[in-house]
């Protein structure tokens, strides 16, 4: 029963978390050119042939903790493909932030 609650409780963060974490095209173009316009990262932009983006990953916990982000793959500065991240964990926790 304990196990099952926890279950439960896993995915109805995980839920929350990819509401919150829908991205929108105007976030992968203001991400990608915060990433251009640093110096430390331009000369990755530059050699790259491919990268994934996430412009936010939501994470939140309660003794239980997630975390979910959806994001776009990058093939030569085109998009390509999706991506998701997802994580789960277990311990003394609190709190959340994207």
């Amino acid at each position: 029963m304990k196990r099952k609650r926890t279950t439960i409780l896993i995915f109805s963060l995980l839920l929350i978390l990819a509401g919150a974490g829908l991205a929108v095209a105007d976030e992968y173009a203001d991400a990608i050119r915060r990433f251009e316009s640093s110096p430390e990262v331009q000369t990755f932009f530059k050699n790259c042939y491919a990268y994934a983006l996430f412009p936010t990953v939501g994470k939140a916990a309660v003794v239980v903790g997630g975390a979910f982000g959806e994001g776009k793959v990058f093939r030569q500065g085109k998009a390509t493909g999706k991506a998701q991240l997802m994580h789960a964990s277990f311990g003394l926790q609190l709190g959340g932030k994207a």
